[in-house]
């Protein structure tokens, strides 16, 4: 046992040392902002997914700041969606819950996925009812995030859509969440 975790622990400093060279020598940290946006939008899988650790790295230390990546949220190439929703889930500010909320409606499963991937991690009492109507949705990723979501937002438990509707009409005009910015 004491072995595996020997050899877990190094195989994890060997893969964080791997991950700060290639991002060393693939310049990613010198980038631009919409150098990282257009590899995260046009890379292969590995500049996407260096692009988007460092950017959410700049928007969960302020320097890339919240007004700019949930502008991205507006833009029609449904990547740069999906970059907005990953980053407000980083970075969550009320803006950025309004902006996915919207997004819930969208035509994208994916952006509809992303957007409730923002609600798992930020509560939103708006949200309730918008996620409650999704848990209906055919898709078995979108109705179980929904669901995921509404646990996180309100600590309840419930497998069926009824028993939601049932709890939300009973406590509908007493719950609260605390939101922070």
């Amino acid at each position: 046992m004491m072995f595996r975790l020997q050899q877990l622990a190094i195989l994890a400093v060997v893969a964080a040392a791997g991950y700060m060279a290639y991002n060393y020598l693939s310049g990613t940290a010198n980038k631009t902002v919409d150098q990282l946006v257009t590899d995260y939008c046009t890379g292969n899988a590995v500049e996407s997914g260096l692009a988007q650790k460092t950017l959410s790295s700049r928007a969960i230390d302020g320097s890339l700041p919240p007004s700019t990546f949930i502008g991205w949220a507006y833009d029609p190439d449904e990547k740069k969606k999906l970059l907005s929703l990953a980053l407000i889930a980083k970075r969550p500010t009320k803006e950025g819950r309004k902006v996915a909320l919207k997004l819930l409606n969208e035509r994208s499963v994916p952006v509809r996925i992303g957007a409730v991937q923002v609600f798992q991690v930020t509560k939103s009492k708006e949200a309730v009812e918008p996620l409650m109507a999704t848990m209906n949705e055919s898709d078995a990723d979108l109705s179980l995030g929904a669901r995921s979501a509404l646990e996180f937002i309100t600590d309840q438990r419930f497998k069926e859509t009824g028993k939601w509707k049932e709890w939300w009409d009973m406590n509908r005009a007493t719950f609260t969440v605390t939101e922070s910015d």
